[in-house]
C-alpha cells in the first residue's frame, strides 16, 4: 500500500507522482546518511582517524554494511523490520545506561556536576538563546523545538517508512497504541542520550589526554560516543553496543528499501496487477530494485563521507542537505489536501515546487551563494513546509474555483462531517 494514493484521490496523478519522487529522494538521502554514520561509529571503535581521505578503513566499513544490508533486505520483510527495531532499541538503551553508569562510578560525579562542567565550558548553558528573529543564528532553543515538532508531524503524516508500520497493525486502536508507545520511547531515549552527552563531555573535559592529539570533546562531537565505547568499556560490552549501530544501519536500509520498492511499483509503474504473471513480474522487479537501491545507497554513502571530510561539516549540518529538504514540501502537500478544501492540482503543484526550490536554497545556501553565514539548520523543515502551505492557500484563490470538486471527499472536513454530506452538497451544486 502506498500512502501517496491519497494525493491522487485528493488531487491528481501528477501530484501523487511528485509526492512519490520526493519521498524516494528523502529516503535515499536518509539511508546514505545512516550508513555513513554507522560506518563512522564502527571506524572510531576500531581506532580510526577520520580526518582525511587517505584512511581506507571508513570506506571498507561502508561497503561491508551495504553488502550485509543488501543480503538481509533481500530475505527480510516488514516483520523483520519491526523486530530489528525492538532489538536495536534494547541495545541502544543498554549502551546509554552503561555509559552513564560508567561515568558515575569512575568519575564519582552526577548530573549536577556534569551540567556545571558544561556551563563552565560553554555560555550556551548559562545563557541559552531562547528566541531570535535572526534566522542565521544556529543554536536557538525555539528553533530546535520547532524542528522537533515539524519533523514528527511531517514524517508521521507523509513518510511511507513511518506509515507502513501503522498499515501493518490490526486496527486503528492498535495503530494509536503503537504511536503512543513510539512517543514514549522516543522521549525517553532522547532524554537519556542528552544526559549521556553531558556525562561524556564532563568525563573528557577532565581527561583530554585520553583523546587523540589535537582533539577536543567538541571536535569529536560526532564520534565521541563510539570512541568512548571502544576505548573505555570492556570488549564484550562494547561489542554488544556496537552491534546496535549495525542494527540501526541494516534496519534503516531494510525499511527504506521496502518502502521505496512499494511506492515505486505502485506509483511509478504504469498499469494494474491483474494476472499472476504480472504480479510475478512486479515481484521480480521489486527484488531487482532492492539490490539496485542498496548499491545506490552504498555509493551515496561514499559521497556523504567525501563531503563530511572535505568540508568538515557535522552530521547535524548535513541532515538538511541530504534529506530534510524534502520533508517540508512533501508533508505540506498532505496538509493542503486535508485542510484546504478549495485547493486543487492547479494550486498545490506549483506551491510544492516553489517550496522545494526554497528548501534546496535554504539547505545548500552557503554552497550556492558562497557565503560564510547560512540559514539555521533547525528551520530547514518548518520554513519550506509552512511556505508551501501558505502558497497553496493563496494559489487556491487565484487559480481554483469555489465550487465542489471530487477531491472534497478526501479533506479533513469530509472525515469529520462524513463523506455522505459532501456527496449531497456536490449533487445539489450540480443541480
Amino acid at each position: 500500500t502506498s500512502a501517496y494514493e491519497y494525493l491522487e484521490q485528493r488531487f491528481s496523478y501528477p501530484v501523487r507522482l511528485l509526492g512519490s519522487v520526493l519521498f524516494i529522494l528523502l529516503r535515499l538521502g536518509w539511508m546514505s546518511m545512516v550508513v555513513f554514520a554507522a560506518s563512522l561509529a564502527l571506524d572510531q571503535v576500531k581506532g580510526g582517524d577520520v580526518k582525511s581521505l587517505d584512511g581506507p578503513d571508513l570506506y571498507w566499513w561502508i561497503g561491508a554494511i551495504g553488502l550485509v544490508a543488501a543480503i538481509y533486505t533481500a530475505i527480510g520483510g516488514i516483520q523483520a523490520v519491526i523486530w530489528v527495531d525492538v532489538l536495536q532499541c534494547i541495545l541502544l538503551l543498554t549502551g546509554v545506561l552503561l555509559a552513564i553508569g560508567y561515568v558515575v562510578i569512575v568519575d564519582g560525579s552526577g548530573p549536577v556536576e556534569w551540567w556545571a562542567a558544561a556551563t563552565r565550558h560553554s555560555q550556551g548553558h548559562t545563557a541559552p538563546v531562547w528566541f531570535s528573529t535572526d534566522v542565521t543564528v544556529r543554536n536557538v532553543v525555539l528553533f530546535t523545538m520547532i524542528n522537533s515538532f515539524f519533523w514528527h508531524i511531517c514524517t508521521h503524516g507523509s513518510d511511507q517508512v513511518v506509515l507502513q508500520r501503522y498499515f501493518s497493525t490490526a486496527s486503528l486502536g492498535a495503530a494509536r497504541r503503537s504511536y503512543l508507545t513510539n512517543v514514549i520511547v522516543d522521549f525517553s531515549m532522547v532524554s537519556l542520550l542528552s544526559v549521556a552527552g553531558l556525562a561524556l563531555l564532563a568525563f573528557y573535559l577532565k581527561r583530554t589526554e585520553l583523546l587523540a592529539p589535537g582533539e577536543t570533546p567538541i571536535s569529536m562531537a560526532d564520534k565521541l560516543y563510539p570512541f568512548f565505547l571502544g576505548s573505555q568499556l570492556p570488549i564484550g560490552c562494547a561489542g554488544l553496543i556496537i552491534s546496535a549501530f549495525l542494527c540501526d544501519a541494516i534496519q534503516t536500509l531494510e525499511s527504506g528499501v521496502n518502502a521505496i520498492t512499494a511506492v515505486a511499483t505502485s506509483d511509478l509503474l504504469p498499469g494494474k496487477t491483474t494476472t499472476k504473471e504480472s504480479a510475478r513480474g512486479k515481484l521480480l522487479l521489486a527484488r531487482l530494485m532492492t539490490i539496485g537501491i542498496t548499491l545506490f545507497v552504498t555509493g551515496a554513502a561514499y559521497g556523504v563521507a567525501y563531503i563530511y571530510i572535505t568540508y568538515k561539516l557535522s552530521l547535524v549540518d548535513m541532515m538538511p542537505k541530504f534529506f530534510n529538504m524534502f520533508v517540508g514540501p512533501l508533508a505540506a502537500m498532505f496538509f493542503v489536501g486535508m485542510f484546504l478544501p478549495r485547493a486543487t492540482t492547479r494550486s498545490v503543484l506549483p506551491a510544492a515546487l516553489c517550496g522545494l526550490v526554497l528548501a534546496i536554497l535554504w539547505s545548500w545556501w552557503e554552497f550556492i551563494f558562497q557565503t560564510k553565514t547560512r540559514p539555521a539548520v533547525f528551520l530547514s523543515i518548518a520554513v519550506p513546509c509552512t511556505t508551501t502551505f501558505f502558497l497553496a492557500f493563496v494559489f487556491s484563490y487565484l487559480f481554483d474555483g469555489s465550487g465542489p470538486h471530487p477531491g472534497w471527499n478526501y479533506t479533513w472536513w469530509a472525515v469529520v462531517r462524513g463523506k455522505k454530506s459532501f456527496d449531497e452538497e456536490g449533487d445539489q451544486a450540480k443541480k
